[in-house]
Protein backbone atom coordinates (compact mmCIF):
# COMPACT_ATOMS: atom_id res chain seq x y z
CA UNK A 1 0.00 0.00 0.00
CA UNK A 2 2.88 2.54 1.15
CA UNK A 3 4.42 1.21 -2.34
CA UNK A 4 1.54 2.48 -4.39
CA UNK A 5 0.96 5.72 -2.57
CA UNK A 6 4.70 6.97 -3.33
CA UNK A 7 3.61 5.91 -7.17
CA UNK A 8 0.78 7.65 -7.30
CA UNK A 9 2.98 10.72 -5.81
CA UNK A 10 6.12 10.15 -8.91
CA UNK A 11 3.27 10.51 -11.42
CA UNK A 12 1.91 13.71 -9.83
CA UNK A 13 3.64 16.79 -12.14
CA UNK A 14 6.02 18.76 -10.58
CA UNK A 15 4.60 21.79 -8.27
CA UNK A 16 0.74 20.42 -8.26
CA UNK A 17 -0.49 20.60 -4.43
CA UNK A 18 -3.47 17.99 -3.23
CA UNK A 19 -5.94 20.68 -3.23
CA UNK A 20 -5.31 21.35 -7.29
CA UNK A 21 -5.72 17.86 -7.59
CA UNK A 22 -8.54 17.44 -5.89
CA UNK A 23 -9.99 20.42 -7.50
CA UNK A 24 -9.09 18.24 -11.02
CA UNK A 25 -10.80 14.96 -10.07
CA UNK A 26 -14.14 17.16 -9.73
CA UNK A 27 -13.72 19.67 -12.58
CA UNK A 28 -15.97 18.43 -15.71
CA UNK A 29 -14.04 15.76 -18.02
CA UNK A 30 -13.23 17.12 -20.84
CA UNK A 31 -14.63 15.59 -24.30
CA UNK A 32 -13.82 14.91 -27.41
CA UNK A 33 -16.09 17.82 -29.19
CA UNK A 34 -16.57 20.21 -26.05
CA UNK A 35 -19.72 22.26 -26.52
CA UNK A 36 -20.33 25.21 -24.34
CA UNK A 37 -23.37 23.19 -23.63
CA UNK A 38 -21.17 20.84 -21.87
CA UNK A 39 -19.96 22.63 -19.09
CA UNK A 40 -22.93 22.47 -17.19
CA UNK A 41 -24.27 26.10 -16.53
CA UNK A 42 -20.82 27.14 -15.16
CA UNK A 43 -20.90 29.19 -18.54
CA UNK A 44 -22.75 32.77 -18.44
CA UNK A 45 -24.05 31.46 -21.44
CA UNK A 46 -26.40 29.33 -19.81
CA UNK A 47 -27.40 32.60 -17.95
CA UNK A 48 -28.02 34.94 -20.52
CA UNK A 49 -30.46 37.14 -18.44
CA UNK A 50 -28.31 36.79 -15.58
CA UNK A 51 -24.71 38.09 -16.14
CA UNK A 52 -23.79 41.58 -16.10
CA UNK A 53 -21.66 43.58 -18.66
CA UNK A 54 -18.13 43.14 -18.80
CA UNK A 55 -16.58 46.48 -17.86
CA UNK A 56 -13.19 46.11 -19.96
CA UNK A 57 -9.89 48.26 -18.56
CA UNK A 58 -7.84 49.84 -21.81
CA UNK A 59 -4.61 49.78 -21.28
CA UNK A 60 -3.92 52.93 -23.41
CA UNK A 61 -6.48 54.78 -21.93
CA UNK A 62 -4.12 57.76 -21.14
CA UNK A 63 -1.87 57.95 -24.39
CA UNK A 64 -3.26 61.17 -25.36
CA UNK A 65 -2.00 62.88 -22.67
CA UNK A 66 1.18 61.53 -22.73
CA UNK A 67 2.76 61.38 -26.10
CA UNK A 68 6.39 60.09 -26.74
CA UNK A 69 8.59 62.61 -28.25
CA UNK A 70 11.49 62.47 -26.78
CA UNK A 71 13.69 60.59 -29.13
CA UNK A 72 16.01 58.61 -26.04
CA UNK A 73 12.49 57.24 -25.30
CA UNK A 74 11.13 56.53 -28.61
CA UNK A 75 14.85 54.87 -29.40
CA UNK A 76 14.48 52.61 -26.12
CA UNK A 77 10.41 51.29 -27.17
CA UNK A 78 12.27 50.40 -30.62
CA UNK A 79 14.54 48.44 -29.15
CA UNK A 80 12.53 46.42 -26.77
CA UNK A 81 9.87 46.00 -29.86
CA UNK A 82 7.18 48.35 -28.31
CA UNK A 83 7.67 50.98 -30.88
CA UNK A 84 4.65 50.16 -32.80
CA UNK A 85 2.24 50.01 -29.62
CA UNK A 86 3.47 53.34 -28.70
CA UNK A 87 1.96 54.36 -32.01
CA UNK A 88 -1.18 52.94 -31.24
CA UNK A 89 -4.21 55.36 -29.63
CA UNK A 90 -7.19 54.91 -27.78
CA UNK A 91 -9.79 52.93 -29.45
CA UNK A 92 -13.56 53.17 -27.38
CA UNK A 93 -14.34 49.51 -26.16
CA UNK A 94 -17.46 48.67 -26.97
CA UNK A 95 -18.45 46.64 -23.86
CA UNK A 96 -21.83 45.13 -25.04
CA UNK A 97 -19.94 43.82 -28.38
CA UNK A 98 -17.20 42.30 -25.87
CA UNK A 99 -19.89 40.63 -23.17
CA UNK A 100 -21.34 38.64 -26.44
CA UNK A 101 -18.41 37.24 -27.76
CA UNK A 102 -17.33 35.82 -24.32
CA UNK A 103 -20.87 34.67 -24.12
CA UNK A 104 -19.34 32.24 -27.11
CA UNK A 105 -15.74 32.01 -25.83
CA UNK A 106 -14.51 28.00 -25.16
CA UNK A 107 -12.26 28.07 -21.98
CA UNK A 108 -11.71 23.65 -23.31
CA UNK A 109 -10.70 25.10 -27.10
CA UNK A 110 -9.50 28.95 -26.46
CA UNK A 111 -11.71 29.69 -29.31
CA UNK A 112 -15.03 31.62 -30.08
CA UNK A 113 -17.99 28.91 -30.75
CA UNK A 114 -19.68 31.31 -33.91
CA UNK A 115 -22.21 30.19 -36.43
CA UNK A 116 -19.96 29.78 -38.77
CA UNK A 117 -16.98 27.81 -36.89
CA UNK A 118 -14.38 28.24 -34.48
CA UNK A 119 -12.73 31.43 -34.46
CA UNK A 120 -9.94 32.78 -32.28
CA UNK A 121 -7.24 35.43 -31.59
CA UNK A 122 -3.90 33.52 -33.12
CA UNK A 123 -0.24 34.77 -32.59
CA UNK A 124 -0.70 35.62 -36.25
CA UNK A 125 -3.15 38.45 -35.39
CA UNK A 126 -1.20 39.24 -32.15
CA UNK A 127 2.16 39.90 -34.41
CA UNK A 128 -0.07 41.77 -37.12
CA UNK A 129 -2.41 44.48 -34.71
CA UNK A 130 0.14 44.98 -32.30
CA UNK A 131 3.44 44.91 -33.64
CA UNK A 132 5.14 43.01 -30.83
CA UNK A 133 7.62 39.84 -31.03
CA UNK A 134 6.28 36.62 -31.34
CA UNK A 135 9.26 34.29 -31.77
CA UNK A 136 11.45 34.10 -28.59
CA UNK A 137 12.14 32.06 -25.15
CA UNK A 138 9.06 32.32 -23.30
CA UNK A 139 8.84 35.84 -20.92
CA UNK A 140 8.95 33.57 -17.06
CA UNK A 141 11.84 33.79 -15.41
CA UNK A 142 13.20 33.51 -11.75
CA UNK A 143 11.94 35.82 -8.69
CA UNK A 144 14.24 38.38 -7.15
CA UNK A 145 12.37 39.72 -4.80
CA UNK A 146 11.57 38.22 -1.90
CA UNK A 147 12.74 36.00 1.09
CA UNK A 148 16.22 34.94 0.03
CA UNK A 149 16.51 36.55 -2.94
CA UNK A 150 18.90 39.48 -3.71
CA UNK A 151 16.32 41.72 -2.44
CA UNK A 152 13.95 41.05 0.55
CA UNK A 153 11.31 43.97 -0.86
CA UNK A 154 10.22 45.68 -3.65
CA UNK A 155 11.26 49.08 -2.02
CA UNK A 156 14.46 47.51 -1.38
CA UNK A 157 15.10 46.69 -5.08
CA UNK A 158 13.91 50.58 -5.78
CA UNK A 159 16.24 51.90 -3.41
CA UNK A 160 19.20 49.96 -4.42
CA UNK A 161 18.60 50.49 -8.24
CA UNK A 162 16.67 54.31 -8.29
CA UNK A 163 17.76 55.56 -4.54
CA UNK A 164 14.36 55.86 -3.64
CA UNK A 165 10.86 54.41 -3.40
CA UNK A 166 7.65 55.61 -3.50
CA UNK A 167 5.48 55.76 -0.48
CA UNK A 168 2.41 53.75 0.24
CA UNK A 169 0.76 57.15 1.97
CA UNK A 170 1.62 59.96 -0.14
CA UNK A 171 -1.26 60.76 -2.67
CA UNK A 172 -0.13 61.86 -6.40
CA UNK A 173 -2.07 63.88 -8.32
CA UNK A 174 -2.30 64.15 -11.93
CA UNK A 175 0.23 67.24 -13.22
CA UNK A 176 -2.44 67.85 -16.22
CA UNK A 177 -5.86 67.65 -13.90
CA UNK A 178 -5.57 67.69 -10.14
CA UNK A 179 -9.20 66.33 -9.26
CA UNK A 180 -7.62 63.03 -10.18
CA UNK A 181 -4.98 61.45 -7.68
CA UNK A 182 -4.22 58.07 -6.72
CA UNK A 183 -1.56 56.54 -4.20
CA UNK A 184 1.38 53.93 -5.66
CA UNK A 185 0.63 50.55 -4.50
CA UNK A 186 3.69 48.65 -4.18
CA UNK A 187 4.80 44.77 -3.28
CA UNK A 188 2.18 43.72 -5.15
CA UNK A 189 1.76 39.67 -6.21
CA UNK A 190 2.39 40.70 -9.83
CA UNK A 191 5.30 43.22 -9.32
CA UNK A 192 8.05 40.65 -7.54
CA UNK A 193 10.07 39.68 -10.18
CA UNK A 194 11.40 42.02 -13.59
CA UNK A 195 12.79 40.92 -16.95
CA UNK A 196 14.68 42.46 -19.81
CA UNK A 197 11.24 42.70 -22.80
CA UNK A 198 14.19 42.26 -25.59
CA UNK A 199 14.33 38.99 -27.12
CA UNK A 200 11.59 37.74 -25.54
CA UNK A 201 7.99 35.98 -26.64
CA UNK A 202 6.28 39.16 -25.87
CA UNK A 203 3.45 38.59 -27.95
CA UNK A 204 2.70 35.19 -26.69
CA UNK A 205 2.49 36.10 -23.48
CA UNK A 206 0.10 39.08 -23.74
CA UNK A 207 -2.17 36.42 -26.13
CA UNK A 208 -1.92 33.97 -22.84
CA UNK A 209 -3.17 36.35 -20.39
CA UNK A 210 -5.78 37.50 -22.71
CA UNK A 211 -6.98 33.85 -23.45
CA UNK A 212 -7.38 33.19 -19.16
CA UNK A 213 -8.74 36.15 -18.95
CA UNK A 214 -11.47 35.38 -21.59
CA UNK A 215 -11.20 32.40 -19.57
CA UNK A 216 -12.27 33.65 -16.59
CA UNK A 217 -15.07 35.82 -17.69
CA UNK A 218 -16.82 33.12 -18.80
CA UNK A 219 -18.05 32.85 -14.94
CA UNK A 220 -21.24 34.33 -14.67
CA UNK A 221 -20.65 36.23 -11.60
CA UNK A 222 -17.85 37.85 -13.56
CA UNK A 223 -18.10 41.54 -13.99
CA UNK A 224 -15.10 42.64 -15.51
CA UNK A 225 -12.31 41.63 -17.84
CA UNK A 226 -9.00 41.97 -17.94
CA UNK A 227 -5.76 41.69 -20.16
CA UNK A 228 -4.93 43.30 -23.72
CA UNK A 229 -8.67 44.10 -24.32
CA UNK A 230 -7.80 46.53 -27.06
CA UNK A 231 -6.58 43.25 -29.04
CA UNK A 232 -9.86 41.45 -28.65
CA UNK A 233 -11.66 44.72 -29.92
CA UNK A 234 -9.36 45.49 -32.79
CA UNK A 235 -9.30 41.57 -33.34
CA UNK A 236 -13.09 42.00 -33.66
CA UNK A 237 -13.36 44.84 -36.43
CA UNK A 238 -10.58 43.04 -38.42
CA UNK A 239 -12.26 39.52 -38.40
CA UNK A 240 -16.25 40.45 -38.43
CA UNK A 241 -18.68 42.89 -39.53
CA UNK A 242 -20.97 43.01 -36.16
CA UNK A 243 -20.19 45.97 -34.30
CA UNK A 244 -17.68 47.24 -36.73
CA UNK A 245 -16.92 51.02 -36.96
CA UNK A 246 -16.04 52.61 -40.09
CA UNK A 247 -12.77 54.34 -41.43
CA UNK A 248 -12.48 57.93 -42.69
CA UNK A 249 -10.12 56.77 -44.89
CA UNK A 250 -9.59 53.87 -47.27
CA UNK A 251 -7.34 50.76 -46.36
CA UNK A 252 -4.60 50.16 -46.26
CA UNK A 253 -3.00 53.89 -46.44
CA UNK A 254 0.07 54.79 -44.02
CA UNK A 255 0.99 51.91 -42.96
CA UNK A 256 4.43 51.74 -43.69
CA UNK A 257 6.27 51.13 -40.51
CA UNK A 258 3.49 50.67 -37.92
CA UNK A 259 1.00 47.57 -37.17
CA UNK A 260 -2.36 46.73 -38.60
CA UNK A 261 -3.62 47.70 -35.24
CA UNK A 262 -3.11 51.50 -35.87
CA UNK A 263 -5.54 51.86 -38.41
CA UNK A 264 -7.89 52.33 -36.21
CA UNK A 265 -7.18 55.09 -33.73
CA UNK A 266 -9.80 56.67 -32.86
CA UNK A 267 -8.92 60.03 -34.94
CA UNK A 268 -9.82 57.58 -38.02
CA UNK A 269 -13.01 56.72 -37.37
CA UNK A 270 -15.94 58.26 -38.97
CA UNK A 271 -18.56 56.65 -36.38
CA UNK A 272 -18.77 53.49 -33.84
CA UNK A 273 -21.94 51.67 -34.40
CA UNK A 274 -24.50 51.43 -31.15
CA UNK A 275 -25.95 48.12 -30.10
CA UNK A 276 -26.54 46.84 -26.88
CA UNK A 277 -26.08 43.24 -26.18
CA UNK A 278 -28.84 42.00 -27.53
CA UNK A 279 -29.11 43.24 -31.22
CA UNK A 280 -24.94 42.08 -30.97
CA UNK A 281 -26.40 38.30 -30.06
CA UNK A 282 -28.89 38.56 -32.24
CA UNK A 283 -26.42 39.37 -35.06
CA UNK A 284 -23.75 36.65 -33.82
CA UNK A 285 -26.54 34.10 -33.97
CA UNK A 286 -27.34 35.05 -37.49
CA UNK A 287 -23.87 35.24 -38.27
CA UNK A 288 -23.09 34.33 -42.41
CA UNK A 289 -19.69 33.34 -43.95
CA UNK A 290 -20.09 36.33 -45.96
CA UNK A 291 -19.95 38.64 -42.85
CA UNK A 292 -16.51 37.35 -41.58
CA UNK A 293 -13.24 38.07 -43.21
CA UNK A 294 -11.15 34.77 -42.50
CA UNK A 295 -7.64 36.46 -43.48
CA UNK A 296 -7.60 40.04 -43.06
CA UNK A 297 -4.14 40.58 -43.57
CA UNK A 298 -3.53 40.12 -47.32
CA UNK A 299 -0.10 39.92 -49.17
CA UNK A 300 -0.61 44.07 -49.89
CA UNK A 301 -1.35 44.51 -46.15
CA UNK A 302 1.85 42.56 -45.07
CA UNK A 303 3.47 44.25 -47.18
CA UNK A 304 3.35 47.91 -45.98
CA UNK A 305 3.49 46.63 -42.33
CA UNK A 306 6.58 47.19 -39.70
CA UNK A 307 8.91 44.19 -39.85
CA UNK A 308 8.52 42.65 -36.72
CA UNK A 309 4.86 41.87 -37.34
CA UNK A 310 6.43 39.12 -39.55
CA UNK A 311 9.10 38.36 -36.46
CA UNK A 312 8.02 34.48 -36.20
CA UNK A 313 5.93 34.03 -39.00
CA UNK A 314 7.14 30.46 -39.65
CA UNK A 315 5.59 29.77 -35.28
CA UNK A 316 2.42 31.59 -36.35
CA UNK A 317 0.46 27.77 -37.00
CA UNK A 318 2.35 26.14 -33.83
CA UNK A 319 0.09 23.89 -31.45
CA UNK A 320 2.08 24.59 -28.49
CA UNK A 321 1.39 26.75 -24.69
CA UNK A 322 1.94 29.93 -24.50
CA UNK A 323 4.05 31.23 -20.96
CA UNK A 324 3.36 34.58 -19.19
CA UNK A 325 5.32 33.80 -16.02
CA UNK A 326 3.18 32.53 -14.18
CA UNK A 327 0.10 31.87 -16.57
CA UNK A 328 0.01 28.87 -19.10
CA UNK A 329 -2.82 28.48 -22.15
CA UNK A 330 -2.41 26.57 -25.11
CA UNK A 331 -2.50 27.91 -28.73
CA UNK A 332 -4.93 25.74 -30.65
CA UNK A 333 -4.06 26.93 -34.24
CA UNK A 334 -5.39 23.53 -35.79
CA UNK A 335 -8.93 24.12 -34.71
CA UNK A 336 -9.10 27.67 -36.83
CA UNK A 337 -6.88 26.91 -40.07
CA UNK A 338 -9.14 28.84 -42.27
CA UNK A 339 -7.75 31.93 -41.00
CA UNK A 340 -4.46 30.79 -41.88
CA UNK A 341 -6.34 30.00 -45.51
CA UNK A 342 -6.13 26.46 -45.05
CA UNK A 343 -9.18 23.38 -45.19
CA UNK A 344 -10.66 22.78 -41.85
CA UNK A 345 -10.44 19.33 -40.36
CA UNK A 346 -12.51 17.34 -38.63
CA UNK A 347 -9.70 15.80 -37.22
CA UNK A 348 -8.95 17.70 -34.33
CA UNK A 349 -7.39 16.94 -31.04
CA UNK A 350 -8.97 18.09 -27.80
CA UNK A 351 -6.55 19.98 -25.37
CA UNK A 352 -4.31 18.12 -23.42
CA UNK A 353 -6.55 16.48 -20.65
CA UNK A 354 -3.95 16.71 -18.42
CA UNK A 355 -4.17 20.85 -18.81
CA UNK A 356 -4.71 22.90 -15.56
CA UNK A 357 -5.05 26.43 -15.07
CA UNK A 358 -3.15 28.30 -12.47
CA UNK A 359 -2.02 31.00 -11.11
CA UNK A 360 0.15 32.40 -8.27
CA UNK A 361 -2.51 32.52 -5.32
CA UNK A 362 -1.15 31.05 -2.77
CA UNK A 363 2.12 30.44 -4.27
CA UNK A 364 4.21 33.97 -3.50
CA UNK A 365 7.57 31.94 -3.34
CA UNK A 366 6.71 29.49 -6.28
CA UNK A 367 9.85 29.62 -9.29
CA UNK A 368 7.56 29.43 -11.92
CA UNK A 369 10.50 27.95 -14.92
CA UNK A 370 10.49 24.94 -12.28
CA UNK A 371 6.94 24.13 -12.51
CA UNK A 372 6.64 25.35 -16.23
CA UNK A 373 9.39 23.11 -17.38
CA UNK A 374 7.69 20.78 -19.42
CA UNK A 375 5.73 23.44 -21.42
CA UNK A 376 8.72 25.57 -21.81
CA UNK A 377 10.40 22.44 -23.14
CA UNK A 378 7.33 22.12 -25.66
CA UNK A 379 7.78 25.93 -26.22
CA UNK A 380 11.05 25.76 -26.89
CA UNK A 381 10.69 23.38 -29.35
CA UNK A 382 7.76 25.10 -31.13
CA UNK A 383 8.91 24.24 -34.98
CA UNK A 384 7.87 21.12 -34.30
CA UNK A 385 5.05 21.48 -33.78
CA UNK A 386 3.86 23.55 -36.60
CA UNK A 387 0.50 22.26 -37.73
CA UNK A 388 0.39 22.49 -41.60
CA UNK A 389 -3.32 21.70 -43.91
CA UNK A 390 -4.14 22.07 -47.28
CA UNK A 391 -4.52 25.31 -49.01
CA UNK A 392 -8.57 26.66 -49.64
CA UNK A 393 -9.54 26.28 -53.38
CA UNK A 394 -12.69 25.77 -55.44
CA UNK A 395 -11.61 22.46 -55.76
CA UNK A 396 -11.63 21.75 -51.55
CA UNK A 397 -15.07 23.62 -50.70
CA UNK A 398 -16.17 20.28 -50.02
CA UNK A 399 -13.97 19.78 -47.20
CA UNK A 400 -15.53 22.97 -45.39
CA UNK A 401 -18.98 21.38 -45.66
CA UNK A 402 -18.04 18.45 -44.49
CA UNK A 403 -16.33 20.41 -41.24
CA UNK A 404 -19.34 23.01 -41.06
CA UNK A 405 -21.58 19.47 -40.45
CA UNK A 406 -19.52 18.07 -38.18
CA UNK A 407 -19.01 21.40 -36.63
CA UNK A 408 -22.83 21.92 -36.24
CA UNK A 409 -23.63 18.48 -34.81
CA UNK A 410 -21.71 19.31 -31.56
CA UNK A 411 -21.15 22.98 -31.48
CA UNK A 412 -23.44 25.32 -29.42
CA UNK A 413 -24.35 28.25 -31.74
CA UNK A 414 -27.49 29.79 -30.92
CA UNK A 415 -27.37 32.45 -27.66
CA UNK A 416 -31.24 33.51 -28.57
CA UNK A 417 -34.30 31.80 -30.03
CA UNK A 418 -36.06 32.46 -33.35
CA UNK A 419 -38.62 35.75 -32.67
CA UNK A 420 -42.12 35.08 -31.91
CA UNK A 421 -43.31 37.80 -34.41
CA UNK A 422 -41.32 38.07 -38.22
CA UNK A 423 -39.17 41.10 -38.06
CA UNK A 424 -40.24 44.13 -39.23
CA UNK A 425 -37.10 47.08 -39.40
CA UNK A 426 -34.70 46.84 -41.36
CA UNK A 427 -31.55 47.52 -39.46
CA UNK A 428 -28.54 47.96 -41.14
CA UNK A 429 -25.98 45.13 -39.57
CA UNK A 430 -22.78 45.32 -41.81
CA UNK A 431 -21.03 48.79 -43.61
CA UNK A 432 -22.43 46.95 -46.91
CA UNK A 433 -25.71 47.15 -45.76
CA UNK A 434 -25.32 50.63 -44.37
CA UNK A 435 -24.49 51.89 -47.58
CA UNK A 436 -27.77 50.86 -49.35
CA UNK A 437 -30.10 52.33 -46.11
CA UNK A 438 -28.04 55.75 -47.33
CA UNK A 439 -28.69 55.02 -50.73
CA UNK A 440 -32.10 54.66 -50.26
CA UNK A 441 -32.57 57.37 -48.00
CA UNK A 442 -30.34 59.73 -50.18
CA UNK A 443 -32.20 58.90 -53.36
CA UNK A 444 -36.12 59.57 -51.62
CA UNK A 445 -35.07 62.53 -50.35
CA UNK A 446 -33.80 64.14 -53.53
CA UNK A 447 -36.57 63.03 -55.65
CA UNK A 448 -39.01 63.57 -52.61
CA UNK A 449 -40.14 67.07 -54.52
CA UNK A 450 -40.84 65.51 -57.85
CA UNK A 451 -42.88 62.59 -56.58
CA UNK A 452 -46.18 62.62 -58.04
CA UNK A 453 -45.87 64.96 -60.84
CA UNK A 454 -48.31 64.51 -64.33
CA UNK A 455 -45.68 65.60 -66.91
CA UNK A 456 -46.29 62.92 -69.31
CA UNK A 457 -42.48 62.49 -70.25
CA UNK A 458 -40.02 59.96 -69.53
CA UNK A 459 -38.28 61.37 -66.65
CA UNK A 460 -41.56 61.81 -64.41
CA UNK A 461 -42.62 58.55 -65.42
CA UNK A 462 -39.57 56.93 -64.02
CA UNK A 463 -39.52 59.46 -61.23
CA UNK A 464 -43.27 58.09 -60.59
CA UNK A 465 -41.91 54.93 -60.33
CA UNK A 466 -38.97 55.42 -58.02
CA UNK A 467 -41.59 56.88 -55.78
CA UNK A 468 -43.41 53.60 -56.34
CA UNK A 469 -40.71 51.38 -54.76
CA UNK A 470 -40.02 53.69 -52.38
CA UNK A 471 -43.94 53.85 -50.44
CA UNK A 472 -43.87 49.38 -51.04
CA UNK A 473 -40.99 49.26 -48.91
CA UNK A 474 -41.67 51.73 -46.15
CA UNK A 475 -45.41 50.16 -46.15
CA UNK A 476 -43.69 46.86 -45.72
CA UNK A 477 -40.20 47.71 -43.67
CA UNK A 478 -39.22 50.07 -40.98
CA UNK A 479 -36.15 52.00 -41.95
CA UNK A 480 -34.13 54.15 -39.64
CA UNK A 481 -33.94 57.62 -40.79
CA UNK A 482 -30.44 58.64 -38.99
CA UNK A 483 -27.21 57.24 -38.95
CA UNK A 484 -25.25 56.46 -36.30
CA UNK A 485 -23.69 59.45 -35.47
CA UNK A 486 -23.85 62.82 -37.07
CA UNK A 487 -19.69 64.05 -37.81
CA UNK A 488 -20.79 67.36 -35.32
CA UNK A 489 -22.53 65.70 -32.70
CA UNK A 490 -20.20 63.52 -31.22
CA UNK A 491 -21.40 59.80 -29.79
CA UNK A 492 -24.83 60.83 -28.07
CA UNK A 493 -27.17 61.66 -31.11
CA UNK A 494 -30.35 60.31 -30.13
CA UNK A 495 -31.67 57.79 -33.19
CA UNK A 496 -34.85 59.09 -35.03
CA UNK A 497 -37.86 57.39 -34.23
CA UNK A 498 -40.31 59.66 -36.21
CA UNK A 499 -41.53 57.36 -38.63
CA UNK A 500 -44.38 55.18 -37.89
CA UNK A 501 -44.35 51.35 -37.64
CA UNK A 502 -45.33 49.15 -40.33
CA UNK A 503 -47.92 46.58 -39.34
CA UNK A 504 -47.50 44.00 -41.14
CA UNK A 505 -44.23 41.80 -43.02
CA UNK A 506 -43.61 39.83 -45.48
CA UNK A 507 -39.85 38.99 -45.49
CA UNK A 508 -37.86 36.58 -44.05
CA UNK A 509 -38.05 35.20 -40.86
CA UNK A 510 -34.93 32.91 -39.79
CA UNK A 511 -33.92 32.16 -36.56
CA UNK A 512 -31.64 35.72 -36.32
CA UNK A 513 -33.58 38.83 -37.55
CA UNK A 514 -30.72 39.14 -40.20
CA UNK A 515 -31.56 38.52 -43.58
CA UNK A 516 -30.14 35.69 -45.44
CA UNK A 517 -27.53 37.17 -47.88
CA UNK A 518 -26.78 33.55 -49.23
CA UNK A 519 -23.25 32.32 -49.87
CA UNK A 520 -20.35 34.51 -50.18
CA UNK A 521 -18.71 32.29 -53.10
CA UNK A 522 -19.93 31.54 -56.35
CA UNK A 523 -20.91 27.62 -55.60
CA UNK A 524 -23.84 26.30 -53.77
CA UNK A 525 -24.04 25.30 -49.98
CA UNK A 526 -25.48 21.89 -49.12
CA UNK A 527 -28.65 22.10 -47.01
CA UNK A 528 -26.85 21.64 -43.49
CA UNK A 529 -25.72 25.48 -44.34
CA UNK A 530 -28.82 26.53 -43.95
CA UNK A 531 -29.31 28.13 -40.75
CA UNK A 532 -32.90 27.19 -40.17
CA UNK A 533 -31.99 23.49 -40.17
CA UNK A 534 -31.04 21.19 -37.43
CA UNK A 535 -27.74 19.46 -38.38
CA UNK A 536 -28.50 16.77 -35.70
CA UNK A 537 -31.95 15.92 -37.88
CA UNK A 538 -29.36 15.57 -41.03
CA UNK A 539 -27.83 12.01 -42.29
CA UNK A 540 -25.92 11.78 -45.35
CA UNK A 541 -24.71 8.83 -46.97
CA UNK A 542 -21.29 7.75 -45.54
CA UNK A 543 -22.07 10.06 -42.50
CA UNK A 544 -23.73 8.28 -39.50
CA UNK A 545 -26.26 10.71 -38.02
CA UNK A 546 -25.04 12.22 -34.50
CA UNK A 547 -26.40 11.04 -31.04
CA UNK A 548 -28.70 14.01 -29.87
CA UNK A 549 -27.69 14.95 -26.69
CA UNK A 550 -31.02 15.27 -24.19
CA UNK A 551 -29.36 17.87 -21.84
CA UNK A 552 -27.97 20.12 -24.31
CA UNK A 553 -31.34 20.19 -26.03
CA UNK A 554 -33.04 20.47 -22.83
CA UNK A 555 -30.86 23.47 -22.03
CA UNK A 556 -32.31 25.27 -25.46
CA UNK A 557 -35.41 24.82 -25.14
CA UNK A 558 -35.41 26.59 -21.67
CA UNK A 559 -33.68 29.52 -23.16
CA UNK A 560 -35.11 32.77 -23.46
CA UNK A 561 -37.56 33.47 -26.48
CA UNK A 562 -37.19 36.90 -27.84
CA UNK A 563 -40.35 38.71 -26.95
CA UNK A 564 -42.88 40.15 -29.27
CA UNK A 565 -42.12 43.95 -30.37
CA UNK A 566 -42.86 46.26 -33.36
CA UNK A 567 -39.29 46.05 -34.04
CA UNK A 568 -36.34 44.17 -33.59
CA UNK A 569 -33.69 44.12 -31.14
CA UNK A 570 -31.75 45.92 -33.30
CA UNK A 571 -33.88 48.95 -33.12
CA UNK A 572 -35.61 49.38 -30.50
CA UNK A 573 -33.15 47.98 -28.15
CA UNK A 574 -30.70 50.62 -28.76
CA UNK A 575 -30.09 52.89 -26.25
CA UNK A 576 -32.25 56.73 -26.49
CA UNK A 577 -29.56 58.84 -24.74
CA UNK A 578 -30.08 62.57 -24.66
CA UNK A 579 -27.89 65.36 -27.01
CA UNK A 580 -25.09 66.18 -25.01
CA UNK A 581 -24.69 69.50 -24.23
CA UNK A 582 -21.93 71.76 -25.64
Amino acid sequence: MASEQRQRRKRRPTGESSGDAAAAATAPPVQLHPSIASLHGIHRAAHPDGGTILEAASHLLMVHEWPVNCPRFMEALRMVGLDCVSQMRYLRMDHHLLTALVERWSPQTNTFHLTVGEMTITLQDVGMILGVQIDGPALVGQPVVGARRRWLTWPDCCDDLLGSHPLPDVVYHDPFDHRISSKFRMGQAHAQTCVPLRTYSLGGAVLAHLYRELSEATRPSRANIAGCIHLLQIWACEHLHVGRPSLRVPYPVELDGVSVGCRWNEDRLRNLPVGNLTSYRDELDGLLDSQVIWEPYTPEIRAQVAEICHSGEEVWTARVPLISWKRVEWHLPDRVLRQFGLCPSTDVEPMDPSFKRVDGRGKPDMDWMMYHQAYIAIWESRRGYVVSGELLSEDTQYLVHQYIHWYKSWATLYMLKAPVEPPTTAYPRAPTERLLRDFFISTEAILQEDFNGTDDTRQQRNINSVAELCRTLRSQMYIQEQGYFDATSGHDTPFSMTQDAPHYYSGFAGPSSYPDQGPSQDFSYPAYLNPDVDPTTLASEGMPEPEVDVEHQHMLRERPRRPPQHYTPGSDALPHRPRRRR
